[in-house]
């Protein structure tokens, strides 16, 4: 893995964050070496997000949906309202609007979240290339991660027939697992504030032993057995130093943070969009109330 960043990713992460056409590049020989297999969240996920975060988002993806082989595309978030709009089956036929799946173009397949009438949540494999029953929109202008080609689906009487269903559980169960997956996230967050420690002692300004200190402490509540017991408040946490520390990134680098491109920038734009992924009320409350 340390090879594989070094040599394909970590020298162009600037053109990771923005070419969809560079990330392909880079992803199918991930796959081609067999590097989707290997991702964990505390080691392999934190160490790709420190290196460029287009890649790493893409990678976290994988794991949510359990690493498939081939990889496949995640469009199930929607499901986490569950009194929210989502595609509806009826009679072997999905239709409606999914407004996020990342990677587009890249997968062959795809885990799709959708009710059924009496407001069940599925998950089921459904073929991910762009056609008149499975439309995607031009890729979302995000703020960061932008290679990961993240666009808005809309379906047209796709068939899904019962035997792609994967799970089939009651309304609400996205939500559930919502809750209890709070801390997914978390490794990009740590590998963003990795980086950005790394470029403030590059720029040789300032003091990082607080910095350090911070992330030291994190890193182990995350680690912790305990830590999901807690889960709300170390992921605004999380995501409030990140944010934090990049913003001390780009300080420390002087004017030059200010040009797009410049990894201090890139680090701050990708810290926002980590901290805003998959909320929950908790995550919100404990942020707003971390102001104090």
């Amino acid at each position: 893995m340390k090879g594989f960043v070094a040599e394909l990713v970590a020298p162009q992460a600037a053109q990771l964050d923005h070419d969809p056409e560079a990330l392909r590049t880079v992803w199918e020989e991930f796959v081609r070496r067999g590097l989707h297999l290997q991702l964990d969240f505390f080691t392999t996920l934190p160490f790709l997000a420190e290196h460029s975060g287009a890649f790493a988002f893409l990678a976290l993806q994988q794991r949510v949906a359990g690493c498939p082989d081939p990889p496949a595309g995640v469009a199930f978030g929607h499901l986490r309202n569950p009194h929210g709009p989502a595609p509806l089956w009826r009679e072997g036929r999905v239709s409606g609007t999914v407004p996020w799946l990342t990677g587009a173009d890249l997968f062959a397949k795809v885990l799709l979240g959708f009710r059924l009438p009496d407001g069940s949540e599925v998950r089921a494999w459904v073929p991910a290339h762009d056609r008149s029953e499975f439309r995607h929109s031009a890729p979302l202008p995000l703020l960061a991660i932008r290679g990961a080609n993240t666009v808005a689906v809309t379906l047209r009487e796709v068939a899904v027939e019962e035997s792609l269903f994967v799970s089939v559980l009651p309304r609400g169960t996205q939500a559930q697992n919502d809750a209890r997956g709070v801390l997914y996230q978390t490794p990009l967050m740590l590998g963003n504030l990795r980086a950005s420690l790394r470029l403030m002692e590059q720029s040789q300004r300032g003091d990082l032993a607080k910095a350090q200190e911070l992330v030291a402490q994190l890193t182990a509540a995350l680690q912790a057995e305990n830590a999901q017991e807690h889960g709300p408040v170390l992921r605004a946490r999380a995501g409030d130093l990140s944010v934090r520390l990049a913003r001390l990134a780009c300080m420390a680098c002087g004017g030059g943070s200010l040009l797009t491109g410049h990894p201090a920038e890139r680090l701050y734009r990708e810290a926002l969009v980590f901290s805003l992924m998959a909320q929950t009320d908790a995550i919100v409350d404990n942020a707003f109330e971390d102001l104090s």
